[in-house]
């Protein structure tokens, strides 16, 4: 009786640390702008959503990247670009979708939102 009781509060347990995160993916996009690599920029740039402080992905159970999280529609993205020596500001437009992933993509001066493939 005693085994199968900590069975379950584990399974239990374990089942809501996976959820979590996962569920607020479901109802996001995520914005990658924290393990980009060229072209793709990174650096947490990402500082507000239609002129809303970004919120992030996290989990008070499970470590997870605080990547930029956007409702799906149609929104202004506003990043800090970093450079040698200065901080600039800069806003890109694009449509998400709620459950793909997307990054930042700088070519030749111009900005963009492009779908992450894995």
């Amino acid at each position: 009786m005693f085994r199968s009781t900590v069975a379950v509060i584990l399974v239990t347990a374990l089942g809501g640390c996976v959820s979590s995160p996962l569920h607020s993916v479901d109802r996001h996009a995520i914005v990658d702008d924290v393990t980009s690599k060229a072209p793709y920029i990174a650096d947490n740039c990402v500082v507000a959503v239609d002129g809303k402080p970004v919120r992030r992905a996290r989990s008070p159970t499970v470590t997870v990247i605080p990547m930029a999280l956007v409702e799906a529609g149609e929104h202004t993205l506003t990043l800090n670009i970093l450079s040698k020596d200065s901080l600039a500001y800069s806003t890109v437009t694009a449509t998400f979708e709620a459950g793909k992933g997307y990054r930042i993509k700088s070519e030749n001066g111009e900005l963009s939102v492009v779908e992450k493939i894995e």
